[in-house]
């Protein structure tokens, strides 16, 4: 569906929360920086806390576990984000390319305006 990349600071949190519907397979790559916990929730019952190392891959399910970091307390986190969706899924065509004309193309509809 869709990818980006995002750099955190000192002090940058990620609530507790499962994705939007484009998420069904979240892929979250962490490309460096110092260390970051993400906790899981895969029951509602539990808190699961997930070490990553430069170049460590964790893939789940973003539209249905809930997830978090606490307040980051290093200096600087790089992470690159990667969601899928089955594409015979519920919301495979709905969200095909994360509701862009074509890969590259900003979500936006500034192309509209341009012809």
């Amino acid at each position: 569906c869709y990818a980006y990349g995002r750099i955190y600071k000192k002090g940058d949190e990620l609530i507790r929360h499962i994705d939007r519907d484009s998420c069904e397979t979240s892929c979250s790559l962490h490309l460096g920086g110092d260390p970051w916990k993400i906790f899981l929730d895969p029951t509602g019952k539990s808190r699961v806390p997930i070490d990553m190392k430069p170049g460590d891959m964790l893939i789940y399910c973003g539209s249905s576990i809930e997830h978090w970091r606490k307040p980051f307390k290093g200096k600087v986190h790089a992470q690159a984000f990667v969601h899928y969706n089955d594409q015979d899924g519920p919301f495979g065509r709905k969200h095909l390319y994360d509701g862009r004309p074509m890969l590259g193309v900003p979500k936006f509809k500034y192309w509209q305006e341009m012809d």
